[in-house]
């Protein structure tokens, strides 16, 4: 059978992985807009990409793709790259409208665009060139959502699909997840006193910039309680608190099937949401072939549930962890001390100087490996 390769793509903070079978291409998220011009070469040596997977509206996962789209162009005729399907749970498929060409609220939206347009702690989180991904999408004719009932990516109305020799379950979000953005950015405008709702260019930038600042300003949290343990059981049991970010938790998230070799992709969101997945499917037990972790390792996105009831050795991050400090030593401890395998391998596309490799090998009985190229082959 020909190996399945997976690769990490420079992405910034964020996310941008490519997973290849001998004749089909799957892209996942597109990193920060600055790293677009680290990734774009390699996409262009593939003959086409089959499948983009937009997991969730938020800077750090959908600002290349926005590059990627302005350059690209139209979809049935791109002046870099087919791009086949697109799936992507974006300002339509959200708000339950149609993006159309009407400016008469175009003032209102602007200001609201100024107020979205902030820093966090001094960091600059900003957006890729003022553009919304909705609206780019829609203008080149990109599909987005095919086989999807209602058009929406979510486990209660697609819980699976099949593309390019991809079986797919859908594990995430859940609709009422799309469904209360819906509502509490209806709650936002009538905060903002803003009546016209019709949704065109400047709405769908103003929404997509609402989603990205809601993601937990936890992000930009120090690693507090690394500072306090030190032991890989201190670190492994230290409290766990879920991630209840709601832009995080509409991510998609998949568990992909290539004749059999399994791979979950989760996005960034919580571990609840894959639990109650596992748990409406009742299963007890799933045994993958690699899982790309939750919110770039963070320990808000892992607990010990799921590493017991998701049986794998090979654990996937992507981030370069300058912005927040991401994957965290509770994360990555839990893994290593809960894992039911007796070897653990790490897949990094960056080497954390802050992260102690050293103290994650120490498990009795455990064999802990760091791969720090940012390919993984299964």
């Amino acid at each position: 059978m020909h190996p399945l390769k997976i690769r990490l793509l420079p992405s910034g903070n964020g996310d941008c992985i490519l997973i290849s079978s001998e004749t089909s291409f799957f892209l996942f998220d597109g990193g920060t807009a600055s790293s677009y011009k680290e990734w774009k070469n390699e996409i262009l040596t593939l003959p086409k990409i089959d499948g983009l997977f937009i997991t969730h509206i938020d800077n750090d996962h959908i600002s290349g793709i926005i590059k990627l789209i302005q350059e690209n162009e139209k979809h049935a005729a791109p002046n870099l790259i087919e791009i086949g399907d697109v799936f992507y749970n974006g300002v339509e498929q959200i708000l339950k409208d149609k993006i159309i060409n009407d400016v008469s609220n175009q003032n209102e939206f602007l200001r609201l665009n100024a107020y979205f347009d902030t820093s966090v702690q001094g960091k600059n989180i900003g957006y890729s060139e003022g553009t919304g991904l909705s609206y780019l999408l829609k203008e080149f004719g990109y599909p987005i959502n095919r086989g999807c009932t209602n058009g929406k990516f979510c486990r209660e109305t697609t819980p699976g699909l099949s593309l390019s020799g991809m079986e797919i379950d859908v594990i995430g979000p859940s609709i009422s997840v799309l469904d209360k953005m819906k509502n509490d950015w209806d709650n936002e405008l009538q905060r903002q006193r803003i009546s016209n709702r019709i949704l065109n260019k400047i709405h769908a930038q103003s929404f997509e910039k609402y989603v990205s600042n809601i993601c937990s300003d936890e992000d930009f949290a120090g690693d507090i309680s690394y500072s306090v343990r030190k032991n890989l059981d201190a670190l492994a049991n230290s409290p766990y608190h879920t991630d209840d970010s709601l832009a995080n938790r509409s991510s998609i998230c998949l568990l992909a099937d290539f004749s059999g070799k399994k791979i979950m992709m989760l996005g960034d969101t919580n571990c609840e949401t894959v639990i109650d997945w596992l748990n409406n499917k009742a299963i007890s037990c799933l045994s993958v072939d690699a899982i790309k972790i939750s919110h770039h390792g963070s320990k808000k996105n892992i607990n010990k549930e799921l590493i017991k009831r998701v049986k794998t050795k090979n654990y996937i991050i992507c981030t370069d962890g300058k912005l927040h400090k991401h994957p965290d030593m509770e994360a990555l401890a839990r893994i290593v001390y809960y894992s039911t395998e007796q070897e653990v391998f790490f897949h990094f596309n960056h080497q954390h100087d802050y992260l102690d490799y050293d103290l994650l090998s120490t498990m009795p009985g455990k064999t802990v490996s760091f791969n720090f190229s940012g390919e993984v082959e299964i």
